[in-house]
């Protein structure tokens, strides 16, 4: 069966998916040169969402099982990303400043650095959740599909 590229994403939104809100920061999905804004992120995923779970020719079961993990981590990663602009507001005050707070700089890309890597172990664990919740079918064709798509 010929996949294109909309079902090689599809594939790959199953395991992954669950952890795209926290990467899109990284890759620019909410900022940068092709900002996408939070809710057409959330419409992005909820649409490679419907597609893996055509794809997979998952259960109405594994739906129903699979959809709060990706709606949950998705929330979350919206919430994450509409206060990227708090960080970057305070770092260009600190750099506005007369003599900007080194400590208070380094306290502010902790502090992100933290919530990140808490949103990154959320989206790993509902990861590992999904994992339970696919046959291993279904997880086969997903790494099958993965492994086709790095190359």
């Amino acid at each position: 069966m010929s996949i294109g590229r909309r079902g090689k994403i599809s594939a790959l939104i199953v395991t992954t998916l669950i952890a795209l809100t926290a990467v899109a920061g990284a890759r620019g999905w909410f900022g940068g040169h092709h900002r996408m804004d939070p809710e057409r992120a959330a419409a992005f995923v909820e649409d490679r969402f419907d597609d893996a779970m055509k794809l997979l020719d998952a259960t109405e079961d594994q739906q129903a099982r699979l959809k709060p993990l990706v709606d949950d981590v998705l929330a979350e990663g919206v919430a994450f990303m509409k206060t990227h602009g708090d960080l970057r507001d305070s770092l260009l005050a600190q750099w506005s400043a007369k003599r900007p707070d080194a400590e208070a700089v380094h306290a502010a890309i902790d502090a992100r650095i933290e919530e990140m890597r808490a949103l990154a172990h959320k989206a790993a664990d509902a990861a590992i959740s999904a994992h339970e919740v696919l046959t291993p079918e279904q997880r086969q064709q997903i790494a099958d599909r993965v492994d086709r798509h790095r190359r």
